[in-house]
């Protein structure tokens, strides 16, 4: 009741991707299709639907931090207007960055993932940074600044950290560049860009506005959070020909109490503390590095629903195998007779490795031409038969050449059950790689596939961090 086909394409996936949409028209749908249903999976599909659910994802997210980090800001400030004030600088920063990022995108491949970047930091880090100024502007106004005055002074201090801080989050954000996975390079741009746009915004828009605002930004009280957060009268704090004198308050508010009782116990909550980080951290002492997979994706997608068929009725879907590509270094046909010899030695060495369950080759026929692991026919008929060409003659034989082998180069088709990222598919690339030169006796081995190519980007990836 059900099969599969397998189209090919001659193109890249980013081309095959764009034209899902045309190419899903020709599958039967509706009433067209009758008792039969077609679904259209694999690696473009996935990474198309990756890709709606990352900016779905991403807009969700929005509409639920926003709404959070208001009330946050209420908490915080103890007044509406200065709690909006965050909220529209961070709305502006994620827009101008997404429209920077718009135009970087039209000249250079971005990853989908820098927007989840420009969102999330964006949004975290224009609040944080409009916090500090609006802050500093209200401290300024308690202690009988004018409100010009106040800006000044406002930039001066809060302003300064802020542009040093984004400074060192750039650079943090640049050094993604130097890893040289594409990926990595987009979120290094893509937050490189909402940094350096947050902090324009901070040192421009924010004191316009709370030049403009003034004493107003303590509008819109809200009763119990400014009790908590605001200066009260009891507060004695005076400028006296432009310098800032301090007299010892008569009412401290909430955070001045927090950070009170904090430095009457500091051991006690640098251990508290300690403790609290080590065990929200101790997971990443068991974690384990792995690429994306069907499981990313959300059962009620078409790709995943197609790719969960797949895996349940044909067994052999499931397997990921490991591709070698062979090559004669001096040029000469893969067909002759030493280069033949050569690489049935391999192949049957290939064989012996742990976690192998069979070996496709030039030398070990697929399952339509004989058993797998094992010589369709001798290793004398076999160069007799690629030798005079012969092959030719049986449509299967021929087809089958010409699908694995061109001139100097042949692939090898390593079957295993190891799932990708596994310890067992590790282990059997790794011991491929450590003997498969040795086994060739002179020719270029080179393995890869999904197994070999996530081992090595992780590797890549991670190798260098100190855990």
């Amino acid at each position: 009741r059900t099969t599969y086909v397998t189209v090919n394409f001659n193109t890249g996936s980013d081309t095959v991707g764009d034209q899902l949409n045309d190419f899903r028209k020709l599958l039967p749908a509706g009433s067209t299709a009758g008792p039969a249903q077609a679904y259209l999976t694999g690696d473009a599909p996935f990474n198309h639907d990756f890709s709606q659910i990352t900016v779905q994802d991403t807009e969700h997210a929005e509409y639920f931090a926003l709404p959070i980090a208001l009330l946050v800001l209420l908490v915080v400030f103890g007044t509406l207007v200065a709690a909006a004030m965050p909220i529209l600088l961070a709305i502006v920063a994620v827009s101008v960055t997404m429209a920077v990022i718009y135009a970087i995108g039209l000249h250079i491949s971005m990853s989908v993932f820098v927007l989840n970047i420009a969102s999330i930091i964006g949004l975290g880090i224009s609040i944080d940074y409009s916090l500090f100024m609006i802050r500093r502007f209200r401290d300024e106004l308690a202690v009988g600044r004018s409100i010009s005055d106040a800006t000044g002074w406002t930039v001066a201090t809060a302003g300064e950290s802020i542009l040093f801080s984004g400074l060192i989050v750039m650079i943090g954000f640049c050094s993604l560049l130097l890893i040289g996975v594409d990926i990595m390079s987009s979120l290094g741009i893509g937050g490189a860009v909402v940094v350096a746009i947050a902090v324009l915004s901070a040192l421009t828009l924010v004191p316009a506005l709370l030049a403009v605002l003034g004493h107003r930004i303590n509008a819109l009280r809200i009763p119990f959070f400014s009790r908590l957060t605001m200066h009260t009268s009891h507060t004695s704090r005076a400028v006296t020909d432009g310098e800032c004198s301090e007299k010892p308050e008569e009412e401290r508010h909430f955070w001045q109490r927090w950070a009170m009782g904090v430095m009457k116990r500091p051991v006690l909550i640098i251990l508290l503390v300690t403790v609290l980080l080590v065990g929200m951290g101790w997971p990443i002492f068991s974690i384990s590095i792995g690429s994306t997979s069907s499981a990313s994706v959300p059962k009620s997608y078409e790709s995943r629903h197609g790719i969960d068929i797949l895996n349940a009725q044909f067994l052999e879907t499931n397997e990921h195998p490991v591709f070698i590509v062979v090559q004669a270094p001096d040029g000469s046909s893969m067909l002759t007779k030493g280069n033949l010899a050569k690489l049935d030695h391999l192949s049957r060495w290939v064989v012996t490795r742990a976690h192998v369950t069979g070996v496709i080759s030039l030398t070990q026929m697929p399952a339509s031409h004989g058993t797998p692991g094992t010589p369709a026919i001798s290793e004398q008929q076999l160069a007799i038969l690629y030798g005079s060409g012969a092959y030719q003659g049986k449509p299967a034989m021929a087809q089958f050449v010409a699908s694995t082998t061109n001139g100097n180069t042949t692939l090898i088709t390593v079957r295993t059950k190891a799932k990708v990222d596994s310890r067992e598919g590790k282990e059997l690339v790794n011991d491929l790689r450590a003997g498969d030169k040795a086994a060739a006796q002179g020719l270029t081995v080179l393995a890869g596939g999904d197994q070999a190519d996530s081992l090595d980007f992780n590797n890549h990836l991670y190798g260098n961090f100190p855990l």
